[in-house]
């Protein structure tokens, strides 16, 4: 399993830093077949963020249903489905993993 971190600048792409302000990420993705042919029908995705690479136990979750990729593209917007709490971003660095719903494997 490969996790990607995230590094705490993108603490700036969150705009507002009131305490009432929605924290967001963005996050993009690009998703190939077994033949490694660019996804083209929706899915739906579960976004975790870890505050280790070897985490066994999200910091956070959501699940973006329906999202609809452009030639293998993809992105969501971490934390529209669920609040995701400034005090997430506490342990430092984080790590994304993605997986796909109905598959086995977290990228």
């Amino acid at each position: 399993m490969r996790r990607t971190p995230i590094a705490l600048t993108l603490l700036s792409l969150l705009g507002s830093s009131t305490a009432f302000a929605q924290v967001t990420l963005p996050f993009e993705g690009f998703l190939t077949d077994a033949n490694d042919l660019p996804i083209t029908a929706p899915f739906d995705v579960v976004v975790r963020l870890y505050d280790t690479p070897d985490a066994t136990v999200p910091v956070f979750e959501e699940t973006h249903t329906a999202v609809v990729p452009f030639d293998g593209f993809f992105f969501v917007t971490i934390g529209a489905v669920e609040p995701l709490a400034q005090t997430v971003f506490a342990a430092g660095e984080l790590y994304v993993g993605v997986t796909i719903v109905g598959e086995d494997v977290e990228l």
